[in-house]
């Protein structure tokens, strides 16, 4: 078993070449398309988390809306603790508004 030295010169010679015409061919095109595909998630992400602040900002602008009317809330509408107790007691005050009326109403029928 011996060495051919002109055939590893070859061999060495056709690695190179190979990788030089993959880099050219494959690797450039291939990484330019995955940062372009990057940037396009980015874009993505940053466009959601924007869409995500201004609707809890317009949520936010909802609630101080519906407690200023009286507590009334829809179903879904975030809040904490304190809006929470704030939100009951609007909507207690609703309650006994409605009920008040509804019995002045009956009184009047009567």
């Amino acid at each position: 078993m011996s060495i051919n030295i002109s055939e590893l010169i070859w061999t060495v010679i056709c690695f190179f070449v190979l990788l030089v015409v993959l880099k050219k061919l494959l690797f450039d095109p291939l990484v330019s398309f995955m940062a372009a595909r990057d940037a396009r998630i980015q874009d993505g992400l940053s466009a959601g988390r924007t869409a995500q602040q201004q609707l809890d900002g317009l949520q936010r602008h909802l609630l101080d809306d519906q407690l200023a009317l009286g507590g009334v809330v829809l179903k879904d509408a975030p809040a904490d603790v304190g809006h929470a107790a704030l939100l009951h007691r609007g909507g207690q005050q609703r309650r006994e508004h409605v009920v008040g009326r509804m019995l002045m109403g009956a009184e009047v029928e009567r």
